[in-house]
C-alpha cells in the first residue's frame, strides 16, 4: 500500500522515519513535508499503523509528482512528467500492491 508520511520525532530529538514504513522517502514534498513510502497490506502484517494515515493510489502519486520539481540525477535538468511518471511506474512494479 502506498502511503504519505511525515517523519517523527525520536526520544532524543532526532526526525527518524515512522517505524510501520517499510520502504520510504520517495517523493518529497517541501510544501506539506512529507514523503511517499510503502506498507504491507493489513492482511499480511501484525503492526499497527495509525489511522490517519492517508492512503494513495499510483494516480495520486502521478499527480503529486506532477506538481514537484525533481531534477535528474546528477544534472541540473528538470524531469519531464513523463519520466517522472515512468518512476512512478518503476517504483510501484517492485513492491507488492495486493
Amino acid at each position: 500500500m502506498i502511503v504519505e508520511y511525515k517523519l517523527n520525532k525520536s526520544e532524543n530529538g532526532n526526525m527518524i522515519v515512522p517505524p510501520w514504513v517499510q520502504d520510504c522517502g520517495y517523493f518529497f514534498d517541501p510544501i506539506k513535508k512529507t514523503y511517499i513510502g510503502f506498507v504491507a497490506s493489513e492482511n499480511n502484517r501484525e503492526f499497527y499503523v495509525p489511522d490517519t494515515v492517508t492512503y494513495l493510489t499510483v494516480d495520486e502519486v502521478k499527480t503529486r509528482v506532477r506538481n514537484i520539481p525533481m531534477r535528474k540525477p546528477m544534472t541540473n535538468e528538470f524531469l519531464s512528467n513523463a519520466e517522472k511518471y515512468i518512476m512512478v511506474d518503476e517504483l510501484v512494479a517492485n513492491h507488492d500492491l495486493a
